[in-house]
């Protein structure tokens, strides 16, 4: 499936990086499907908040925001919200081994 159909170039470019590290590195299909739906989810929802979908420009407080419409009004269980959690924190430490970014957003 692909889940960042419509998301901004750059996005889709870094989130392909990391699905080829995920191929490289031997995931299941499963674990990269879902890595690139949590992928699709942020991305969304940072267009639809006019908000930055460069990795750099994110901050604490976005990844707040999604969990909390992930959470709020959407129907996802707080499972569903949790898993999607735990693979965002996988693509920004991801993203900080590779020097992408300095620091994750998802840290505290």
């Amino acid at each position: 499936m692909n889940y960042l159909l419509g998301l901004a170039p750059g996005y889709v470019d870094i989130a392909g990086s990391y699905r080829r590290s995920q191929l490289a590195a031997n995931r299941s299909k499963a674990t990269i499907d879902t890595s690139m739906w949590a992928l699709s989810k942020l991305g969304r929802y940072l267009e639809k908040e006019g908000l930055p979908v460069d990795v750099n420009a994110l901050k604490k407080q976005h990844i707040e925001g999604l969990m909390e419409g992930m959470l709020v009004g959407s129907g996802l269980s707080l499972s569903t919200a949790a898993t999607a959690f735990r693979y965002l924190r996988a693509f920004f430490n991801w993203c900080v081994e590779e020097e992408l970014i300095k620091r994750s957003p998802m840290v505290a």
